[in-house]
């Protein structure tokens, strides 16, 4: 194991640790609304309890992915960011630090979008309690903004967390072209 694995697994624990506070920050800000909503009406109907069960499912189960993946197995994140190798050596120039950094971050913004899309599905979750109790039409349209900011933010974190290629690879070409820009002036 080189510096860049090294570097990409404690950055793998970081974010997990990150990452588990974060969804148990939702998670529990989540519960009070919809439990405080329940017991100041006295009753907590069938639709309620499937929503929270449903948010709470969907959180743990986040949570333990976090947990396996970023914590536990920190190495496996650290062999996706860094390459296939067996035992790379240490890059030689700065410059060959370029795409891993770069990888790294796009992976680290894309756990970031991740964790947004969850908080999202728990926010639409309660707006889908809201509309079904609520049967008015601004309830709907909330839940289909929801819905769509949802799917968005879920579609730009599985991008990011492939380690978005294209991005890297045209990023990487600019990069080394602006370079030979300066050096030939």
């Amino acid at each position: 194991m080189n510096k860049m694995h090294i570097i990409a697994k404690i950055a793998a624990g970081i974010l997990g640790i990150y990452l588990i506070l974060s969804a148990f920050q939702a998670l529990i800000r989540s519960l009070s609304i919809i439990l405080s909503s329940g017991l100041s009406s006295g009753k907590i109907n069938t639709t309620s309890l499937v929503i929270v069960v449903t948010s709470l499912v969907m959180t743990v189960s986040f949570i333990g992915a976090v947990f396996y993946f970023l914590i536990y197995r920190g190495d496996i994140f650290a062999r996706k960011v860094v390459g296939r190798g067996v035992e790379l050596p240490d890059p030689p120039s700065p410059s060959a630090w370029y795409p891993f950094a770069l990888r790294l971050a796009v992976m680290i913004a894309g756990f970031l979008f991740l964790q947004k899309a969850i908080s999202t599905s728990s926010m639409l979750a309660s707006y889908i309690r809201f509309a079904f109790q609520s049967n008015t039409l601004e309830g709907i349209r909330q839940v289909y903004e929801y819905g769509v900011y949802f799917l968005i933010y879920l579609a730009i974190a599985i991008y990011l967390l492939c380690g978005a290629p294209q991005f890297v690879r045209w990023q990487v070409k600019k990069t080394v072209e602006l370079c030979k820009e300066f050096s030939e002036k």
